[in-house]
């Protein structure tokens, strides 16, 4: 299995006197010598560049993320309960 976690810059958005440039997190993992392999994308910032060539990063709170972390933990909570509760019922 081979992993890579890189960012990547998206195309330059151009607002009035003011470029945007989304920045993104890719993380690809490839299943050695089979063709399956998965990609996935998160946001992290976005880079305001403006005329006076002043720069600025912005970061972006990936809240998606955050939402799959806490249903992942509640599932592993409630899956613990849930076996210890039989484990109980059993005795």
């Amino acid at each position: 299995m081979i992993a890579t976690l890189k960012n990547q810059t998206g195309q330059p958005i151009r607002v009035g006197q003011v470029t945007l440039i989304p920045i993104s997190q890719v993380l690809h993992i490839q299943l050695a010598k089979l063709p399956v392999g998965f990609i996935w994308n998160r946001p992290m910032a976005i880079k305001v560049e403006t005329v006076d060539e002043a720069e600025q990063i912005l970061p972006v709170q990936d809240v998606t993320r955050l939402a799959l972390i806490a249903i992942a933990g509640f599932t592993l909570l409630g899956a613990l309960l849930i076996a210890a509760a039989r484990r109980k019922s059993q005795q």
